[in-house]
């Protein structure tokens, strides 16, 4: 991992990236997407500066004030969308981005004979994942965020509720909806 210095901002988009990261040194601004990554970044010993109002991508860069000619540390997924770094770019920044973690599909996982109402996908690799396992028959989508819904519209996955605050939270209060919507009695959607 590429180290940091004074004037730096060291930005994180994933609770997954935290455990490879080390504490910065003093002088360095920390910014995380969303509520659940600052906890994470906290947890860790690390104090968090910047954490815009909406978990999104876009509202990170714009939380970040002026970036012209600041250098930016990114630690990532090995595979993650490419408009996020660059907006960075066109904000002025240097990017020094790091794969710290990939996602993979155990060979192992299968989708065969599973039954359920609601299916939650919490990025666009989950979506990915369960793309590539076929999917479950009649369950309803719910995804964190229109990264990830992204993801499923061109994967083909039809996403029934993106949860409105784009957190784990927020995932699971969409997921809730979907199932008082499933619930006997209730109006299916198709």
């Amino acid at each position: 991992m590429p180290e940091l210095s004074p004037g730096d901002i060291l930005v994180v988009t994933s609770a997954t990236a935290v455990p490879f990261l080390d504490r910065p040194p003093a002088g360095v601004r920390v910014a995380a997407v969303g509520p659940s990554t600052a906890q994470a970044l906290r947890e860790a010993g690390i104090e968090v500066s910047v954490v815009p109002p909406r978990a999104l991508a876009s509202a990170l860069v714009e939380a970040l004030g002026p970036l012209e000619g600041r250098r930016i540390l990114y630690p990532r997924a090995e595979q993650v969308p490419a408009t996020f770094e660059a907006s960075l770019r066109q904000a002025g920044a240097r990017v020094v981005s790091a794969a710290v973690y990939r996602t993979i599909l155990p060979p192992e996982a299968t989708l065969l004979g599973v039954s359920v109402d609601v299916v939650t996908l919490a990025s666009g690799s989950a979506a990915r994942h369960y793309h590539q396992l076929g999917g479950v028959p009649e369950a309803r989508i719910a995804a964190i965020g229109p990264s990830t819904a992204a993801v499923c519209a061109r994967l083909g996955i039809e996403v029934h509720a993106v949860a409105a605050q784009h957190t784990s939270e927020g995932l699971a209060q969409a997921a809730l909806s979907l199932l008082q919507a499933c619930a006997p009695g209730a109006p299916r959607r198709s």
